[in-house]
């Protein structure tokens, strides 16, 4: 009951940030670019600014006032990103199982000898109390 309960909370949580979490599991699906200024000493530094990113792109890239330069690096889209999408948000398909069965079972034979065992044992008097015949089931 109370696990019930917990896991109800979480994914009402969950559900309620769920938009910026889609967004960022959609762009790592489809990839992602970085936009990096590598100045004069040729130290790196990330543009996180997205105002800015637009001015730079938007002026081709050039080299800045100071000298530094624009480089974009991008990494490649995710595939399990894309299926981990796809499989909760239309279901996980379903996977066909080929099943090869080598050599020979006579079932009809291995339960008639699981039988003759069982029956030597009674008559051995090797059975505990639950295989007897006519013990009472324990309930549990």
């Amino acid at each position: 009951m109370a696990e019930d309960l917990v896991r109800e909370e979480t994914r009402k949580k969950v559900s309620a940030g769920l938009d910026p979490i889609l967004t960022v599991q959609m762009a790592h699906a489809q990839g992602i670019g970085h936009l990096y200024r590598r100045d004069k000493k040729g130290r790196y530094s990330r543009i996180e600014d997205q105002a800015q990113i637009d001015a730079i792109v938007a002026k081709g890239l050039k080299k800045d006032r100071d000298g530094g330069t624009y480089y974009i690096f991008a990494k490649d889209p995710s595939v399990h990103a894309f299926v981990e999408l796809m499989n909760r948000a239309l279901g996980k398909p379903k996977q066909p199982v080929d099943v090869t069965v080598t050599g020979r079972v006579d079932i009809v034979a291995t339960l008639q000898l699981a039988r003759d065992r069982l029956a030597q044992a009674r008559a051995a008097g090797r059975l505990g109390p639950s295989l007897a015949p006519g013990a009472a089931k324990s309930e549990g």
